[in-house]
C-alpha cells in the first residue's frame, strides 16, 4: 500500500468513501467499483471515467483505494497533475497492485514523456492480467488533448463511463445533510441560496459550508442570506 499512502493525503481518504458519495445518476457505476466485476479476468483490464471538474472523479479513485483496503486488495493511487513534478521511473512495477488509479490523465497533455509511461504500464497491466486499471479525465478519451493517440485509443478498450454531475435538488440535499451530520444549523432557503448563487460542484459547496461554519461561530451570527451573502460578494472579492 506504500504507493497509496504516498500519493493520497490520508484525510482524503478518510473522507472519500462509496458510502458518502452521492451517486444519484451514476449508481450504475459505483455499483461495478465495488463488485468482483471490476477484477474480471474475462474483460479488459482497463476502466475510463470522464467527468468535469466537481463531478466526483478524485472522490470515485479514493473511494476505490479505500474499497480496496478494507478487502485486503493491493492498490495505488497517482494524480497526473502531481507526478508531472516526478520521475516516470515511478510508475515502475505498479503493475503488480490488484487496483492502479490514474486521476487527472488530461494533465499529461504536452508531456508525451509521461503519455508513453502510462500507455507502458496499461500495457503491463494487461500483460500481467491479474488486476485493472481504473483512470479519469475532463472528457472522452476520443476527445482528450493528448499528443500519444496510441494512449486515447487503449484508454477506450474497456468500459468506458462519463460521470453524471448532480443536479440542483440533488446538490441541495447533499448540502443540507452534510450540514445536519456536522450540526450546522442552516435552515433550506439559505441551502437553496447557496446552491444557486454559489459555484455548482459539489465540492465548491462543501468548501463553503466549512467556511460559513467558521466564521458564524467566530462572529457568533447566525446563518442566513444576508450574512451568507456577505461571506460570498467578500470571497469574490478577494479573487
Amino acid at each position: 500500500m506504500s504507493s497509496m499512502q504516498l500519493t493520497l493525503p490520508v484525510a482524503m481518504r478518510e473522507q472519500h468513501t462509496f458510502a458518502n458519495f452521492v451517486s444519484a445518476e451514476n449508481a450504475q457505476l459505483i455499483a461495478f467499483l465495488q463488485s468482483d466485476r471490476l477484477l474480471d479476468a474475462q474483460q479488459p483490464p482497463i476502466v475510463y471515467i470522464s467527468g468535469e471538474t466537481g463531478s466526483g472523479k478524485t472522490h470515485c479513485l479514493s473511494a476505490l483505494c479505500q474499497h480496496a483496503d478494507s478487502h485486503q486488495l493491493s492498490a495505488c493511487y497517482l494524480d497526473a497533475e502531481q507526478l508531472l513534478s516526478l520521475d516516470v521511473a515511478v510508475c515502475e512495477g505498479l503493475e503488480h497492485h490488484r487496483i492502479v488509479c490514474v486521476d487527472n490523465v488530461h494533465a499529461l497533455a504536452a508531456h508525451k514523456e509521461w503519455q508513453i509511461a502510462l500507455f507502458d504500464l496499461i500495457n503491463r497491466v494487461i500483460e500481467l492480467n491479474q488486476g485493472v486499471i481504473v483512470i479519469t479525465g475532463d472528457a472522452g478519451p476520443s476527445s482528450l488533448a493528448l499528443e500519444l493517440a496510441d494512449l486515447k485509443s487503449r484508454l477506450s478498450w474497456g468500459m468506458v463511463h462519463r460521470l453524471v454531475p448532480l443536479n440542483d435538488e440533488q446538490r441541495l440535499d447533499v448540502l443540507c445533510q452534510r450540514a445536519a451530520a456536522r450540526s450546522i444549523p442552516m435552515p433550506e432557503q439559505v441551502a437553496h441560496y447557496l446552491v444557486t448563487r454559489w459555484r455548482r460542484d459539489l465540492p465548491s459547496l462543501i468548501s463553503i459550508l466549512d467556511t460559513l461554519d467558521r466564521l458564524s461561530l467566530q462572529q457568533k451570527r447566525r446563518l442566513t442570506i444576508p450574512f451568507v451573502k456577505q461571506v460570498i460578494d467578500d470571497l469574490d472579492e478577494c479573487e
